[in-house]
């Protein structure tokens, strides 16, 4: 079974959109364990893509160990589901609820 990978018409945020082929080349030079590996495996993945109306082309990424990150602290993050259909400014409303609600409580540092 072949993989369905989100369309470009779809009503997801650009972003988001924008970001999957290169999510999916990162995926492939991961699996990949030479340059030869992944571009004999490129063009099935590149096929997909096109079907589902994405023009990019994979490039493949040699894979570097990250750096050991240090730990930041906990903060609750609010991201309001999206939708191309909505005009209104969610998160700005949030956010004045959250200032007229939680101006002196214990919890307010946990809202960013």
């Amino acid at each position: 079974q072949s993989p369905i990978y989100v369309n470009r018409q779809s009503n997801h945020h650009p972003a988001v959109l924008k970001q999957i082929p290169s999510m999916i080349s990162k995926r492939i030079s991961k699996l990949s364990s030479t340059e030869s590996d992944f571009t004999s495996s490129k063009t099935y993945y590149e096929n997909i893509l096109r079907k589902s109306g994405y023009t990019e082309d994979l490039k493949y990424t040699s894979s570097t160990p990250n750096p050991k990150r240090s730990r930041r602290r906990k903060i609750m993050w609010y991201n309001p589901p999206f939708s191309l259909d909505v005009k209104t400014n969610l998160g700005q409303g949030f956010f004045k609820l959250m200032e007229g609600h939680f101006t002196d409580h214990e919890c307010r540092q946990m809202f960013n």
